[in-house]
């Protein structure tokens, strides 16, 4: 168990390493659910190579937001990992605030951290990463009931979602550094 928090400018990215250094020993699966998943180049890129890699990759966001700026700049993420064989599923029950992922059932993370620019530069953040199998069964059985009540979308269903989504989602996407 290890406690990881990006409390110093010599520590702002240590949070982030662990999740790339697991995504990166991932050998089965990845399960991930994030209430602002806007992730930075490493994280998509360490996720896409573990989908390349025949790994389970999935990500439960929210369906919803309370912020539709934010909304819009996670959703303009979605095209780069669904060509990558990311899957992506939309939470449809009550505003969705989970930062949790799990890697091959075997290593966890849960806290405050999410996937976006402001947790990595600007937020104090703090994570627990264990190496458990026991705890991460467990979460992993808890986000396959987040999946279930979520709706999967698919890279077919994406490309055809209307011209005005695309404009908002690649607008607010623009600013994805100040979300």
């Amino acid at each position: 168990m290890k406690v990881a928090a990006n409390e110093e400018l010599l520590k702002r990215f240590v949070i982030r390493e662990a999740y790339v250094n697991a995504l990166r020993a991932s050998r089965e699966e990845v399960s991930i659910a994030n209430a602002y998943f806007i992730p930075d180049w490493r994280i998509r890129r360490a996720l896409a190579q573990a989908a390349a890699r025949g790994v389970a990759v999935r990500v439960v966001v929210p369906g919803h937001s309370d912020s539709s700026a934010v909304w819009h700049a996670m959703r303009g993420q979605y095209d780069y990992l669904l060509a990558r064989g990311v899957r992506i599923f939309e939470w449809q029950g009550p505003m969705l605030h989970a930062k949790a992922v799990v890697v091959d059932r075997t290593w966890c993370s849960v806290g405050t951290f999410n996937l976006d620019h402001r947790s990595l530069q600007h937020n104090l953040e703090v994570n627990l990463n264990v190496l458990d199998r026991a705890l991460a069964e467990d979460l992993a059985r808890r986000f396959e009931t987040g999946v279930e009540g979520s709706v999967e979308i698919t890279l077919a269903d994406w490309r055809r979602r209307s011209w005005t989504e695309r404009v908002q989602e690649r607008f607010w996407s623009a600013f994805d550094y100040f979300f």
